[in-house]
Formats: C-alpha cells, structure tokens, sequence
C-alpha cells in the first residue's frame, strides 16, 4: 500500500448536526463520498496512483458496519447483512461506471448534468458500448450546456456506438435544455426538497423516466433514491420473497415500484449505503439470480425464501 497505514475508522463518516428527515426526506446528514474518501485524498492518495482497489473498498466496508449498528428494526439490518457479503463477493469501487460529481477516480468526475448525459447515454446498450459512446462525446464536450448549441446530428455522431443515436441525440439535447433552463445547470431548482418531490420533478423532464431519476438523484446527486433495474428486482423479489407467489415480471411497473417501495421504506436515508446495496444487488441478480438463477452456485440460497420455498 506504498506504507500508507489507514485505519477502517478512517472510512467512517463526521457525524453532522442532526436534523429532521422522513422516509421521502432528502436525506440530510447521509454520508457521500467526498467525505468518506476525503482522508485519501488529503494525503495525495488517488485512485490513479494507488493501483489497489481494496482501500476503497475497505472503506465502503467500514461505512456499511457503522451504518448496520444504527439500523433499528431486524429488516433494515438484514438489507444491510446481506450487501456486506455480496461487497466481498464482489467489491463496489471497481464497478462504479458512471460519471459524476463523487467518483472516486478524478478523472471520471463531471456534474450532475453530466450524470445525466451519461444516463441517458447508457440506456438499451452494452456497458462496453456505453463507456465507448461516453468517452467520445465528453472528450469533445466536456462541459455538457455545450450540447444544448450542438446540432442534433454532432451528438448522434458521437453517441453512435451506444446505437439508438438519433433518438437519445434528441432526448439528451432536449432534457439539457430544460434543465438549464428550469433547474439549473446545477439542480439548483431541485436541490434542499424531499426526495419524492426531486424524483417528480426530473419525471417532468423530456425522455426521463423512473428509473433514469433514480440513476441521476442516486449517483449524480447523492440522493437516497434506489435504483431498481430488472437485475436489482429479480434479486431483491426473489430472496426477500416481496410479491409472495406471483410469478416475476420485469415489465411490470407496479411490481418494480413495489419493490423500490420495499428497500426504501425502512433503510437509513444514506446515499452512500443506497449506491452500495444497488451495486452489489445488481450483480449479484446479473452474474447468478439471472432469468434461469444459478441457485447451487448463489452463497445465500440458504436463506433465500424463493429457494427454500
């Protein structure tokens, strides 16, 4: 670890003034990673330079034992039980693919309208088409207010590998306008309200839907809001058996709110543990609770209610 000796307390996040928060609430006091990676990069320690994701990691493992010890109820702490195991199963940091304001690598920071792009960049395509299209269109438009001047067919150009171009050109350009012009380049308009209201008022945004607000208030602005896409709800429904016997549907609107309904309603309203538990239920639903799960190879089929059942 080039002789760095950093403690797991280290990770832990300052505690801030208590203030008042309900399940819809903006989550006041919630850590991110600009605090809890702060005392690397107040030693000089990047993620470039430092080569071993582990520390990182280490870190995210520290916050999720502070954060088990401050839920209440058995549910939340079994929520949180279960991402420890699937974090060293699988790690968090490396897997972080979007860019936005609290990436822990540098260089692959932008803002919160920069998530956006990414977002909608990211949808119907391969994580490898994604990063392609990704690096293309911010190497020639790192301030992303640049596209809204940008002839449609330039962002196409650009985006052409994450197919779909000439359609997500249209919806990019058209969601950068109207939230520079509603907003705020910056959210400012949405920030400081409850997560319900934020996550209404990114739907009112042109070619944004469900779970596009939830990927820019969860990872662009460090909101408590979970991200559930079809791996995270084939998961989550199966282990926790959240719709009984009704078989899964991943089309179903209704089923995938209830799920959101079911990991938000009792978690600690922390960005940091909703981006984690979303990485790590993700990949666990997309390497083995697939379609057809791979339950003899899945670590928690033991407690699993869908595979005792």
């Amino acid at each position: 670890m080039g002789g760095y000796a950093i403690s797991v307390r280290t990770g832990s996040c300052p505690r801030r003034r208590k203030t008042s928060s309900s399940a819809n609430g903006s989550g006041t006091g919630a850590c991110t990673y600009k605090q809890i990676f702060t005392p690397l990069y107040g030693r000089g320690l990047t993620y470039s330079n430092m080569k071993n994701l582990a520390l990182y990691d280490e870190l995210v493992e520290s916050h999720l034992a502070d954060v088990t010890s401050r839920q209440s109820s058995e549910k939340q702490v079994t929520l949180v039980t279960i991402g420890q195991q699937l974090l060293k199963e699988y790690g968090f940091t490396q897997h972080q693919t979007y860019l936005r304001p609290s990436h822990p690598e540098p260089e692959k920071r932008t803002s919160a309208l920069g998530t956006m792009v990414c977002v909608l960049i990211s949808l119907r395509t391969t994580l490898e088409n994604e990063r392609i299209a990704t690096t293309r269109l911010f190497s020639a438009f790192p301030d992303p207010r640049m596209l809204v001047k940008v002839p449609q067919e330039i962002i196409a150009e650009h985006i052409m590998p994450a197919g779909m171009a000439t359609k997500k050109a249209r919806v990019i350009q058209q969601a950068v306008a109207f939230i520079c012009r509603e907003y705020g380049s910056d959210f400012e308009e949405l920030r400081g309200k409850t997560v319900g209201k934020m996550r209404e008022m990114l739907l009112e945004v042109p070619g944004i839907g469900p779970k596009a607000a939830d990927c820019i208030l969860e990872l662009g602005l460090d909101v408590p809001s979970f991200v559930v896409d079809v791996n995270v709800f084939r998961f989550t429904a199966r282990y926790f058996g959240v719709l009984g016997d009704d078989p899964l549907d991943t089309g179903n609107a209704e089923q995938l709110a209830q799920v959101k309904v079911f990991l938000e309603e009792d978690l600690l309203k922390d960005a940091l543990l909703f981006q984690v538990l979303h990485t790590v239920y993700l990949l666990h639903g997309k390497m083995v609770c697939k379609s057809v799960p791979k339950c003899r190879t899945c670590l928690l089929r033991d407690t699993c209610i869908t595979y005792r059942s």
